[in-house]
C-alpha cells in the first residue's frame, strides 16, 4: 500500500516461497525509501537470518551408522527442533544389544567379551558383554551390563525379558550348598558327634539356588536345609537314608 508501483515485485516473491526450497533472492530495491521502509520493519535481517539459518542446516545431516527403525519420533516433519532435544530413537535390528542388571558385588566376576547365553522359550542365542556401567544405578541399585546378542533379524523383539546366563570366572575349591543352609550371611552348620557346630565360611558366590563357600572343612557333614532357632551345640539326630 505504502509501495504500490513495487508490489508486483514482492506478490512474485511471496508466491515463490516453499518451505522445501531454500529462500530465493530479495527482490532489487529501487530506492533508499523502500530500503529504509524493509529495515524498519526487519525483513532485511529476518530474510539474512532464515539464509543463515540454511548454512547451518547443511552443515550437520541425522544419520545412523546402521540399518534399523524408529522406536519413536518425537518431532512431526517441519517442527523445530532446538539445540539437544530429542528427534527421534533409532533401534539397530540385526545386531540387538540388551540391558540387564546385576549385584554390585558380581561386577568383579564379570569383563568385557564375556560368553553369555540368551534365552527365549525353547530358543537359545549367544551373545557377549558388550558394556559394564561403571556406576551403581539409583533406582535399581545395580549395575547395568549391556549384551550383543548375534541373533537372527526378527527372533528378538525390542522391550521384551528374556533371561540370560553369563559364563564368569570359574570358582576354584568351593562348595555348592541351598541357599537356606545359610545362616546370617557367613554361618552354617555342621553335625559333629551329634550336636549342631557352627562354621563360618567364606562366601564366594550367590546365585538364584545356591551359595558357594571356601573354608569348609573336608570331610565335615553339613546342614543343608533351612533350620528352626539353630545355635552351637544344639542337640540334634543324624537320620538314615532309606
Amino acid at each position: 500500500m505504502d509501495f504500490p508501483q513495487e508490489a508486483a515485485k514482492w506478490t512474485d516473491f511471496f508466491n515463490s516461497l516453499s518451505v522445501d526450497r531454500d529462500f530465493p533472492p530479495l527482490p532489487a530495491v529501487t530506492s533508499e525509501k523502500e530500503k529504509v521502509y524493509l529495515s524498519v520493519r526487519n525483513v532485511i535481517s529476518d530474510y539474512y537470518g532464515v539464509k543463515q539459518a540454511e548454512i547451518t542446516l547443511r552443515k550437520y545431516a541425522i544419520e545412523a551408522p546402521f540399518d534399523g527403525v524408529f522406536l519413536s519420533v518425537a518431532k512431526e516433519v517441519g517442527a523445530i527442533a532446538s539445540p539437544g532435544s530429542e528427534v527421534a530413537t533409532i533401534i539397530q535390528t540385526d545386531r540387538l544389544e540388551l540391558e540387564a542388571g546385576v549385584e554390585p558385588e558380581y561386577t568383579q566376576y564379570l569383563y568385557r567379551g564375556c560368553p553369555v547365553t540368551v534365552e527365549s522359550g525353547t530358543e537359545r542365542y549367544d551373545g557377549r558383554v558388550d558394556r559394564i556401567a561403571p556406576f551403581v544405578d539409583e533406582a535399581m541399585q545395580r549395575v547395568k551390563i549391556y549384551i550383543r546378542v548375534e541373533a537372527p533379524e526378527g527372533s528378538l523383539i525390542s522391550g521384551q525379558l528374556y533371561r540370560i546366563r553369563v559364563a564368569t570366572t570359574r570358582l576354584q575349591q568351593v562348595m555348592r550348598l541351598p541357599r537356606e543352609a545359610l545362616f546370617a550371611g557367613d554361618t552354617i552348620y555342621a553335625w559333629v558327634d551329634g550336636h549342631l557346630r557352627a562354621r563360618k565360611g567364606e562366601v564366594v558366590y550367590v546365585d538364584e539356588d545356591y551359595v558357594y563357600l571356601r573354608g569348609v572343612t573336608p570331610g565335615e557333614i553339613l546342614v543343608a536345609e533351612s533350620l528352626v532357632n539353630p545355635y552351637d551345640g544344639m542337640e540334634v539326630r543324624l537320620l538314615e537314608n532309606h
